[in-house]
């Protein structure tokens, strides 16, 4: 069962989470993605499924 998503930030091809906050849609995860990188632009990004 799908929970939500989450904004994970890729290192050492490792994905961490950035933030505890699930989000209810992928598009929201993906609005706050596009704000942070346009503040932290060499950052890698992404927005993962977090099931139950």
């Amino acid at each position: 069962m799908l929970a939500g998503f989450i904004l994970l930030i890729t290192a050492h091809s490792h994905a961490l989470p950035v933030t505890e906050t699930i989000y209810q849609t992928k598009a929201e995860c993906e609005a706050i993605r596009v704000r942070l990188n346009e503040r932290r632009p060499l950052a890698q990004l992404v927005c993962g499924e977090v099931r139950r």
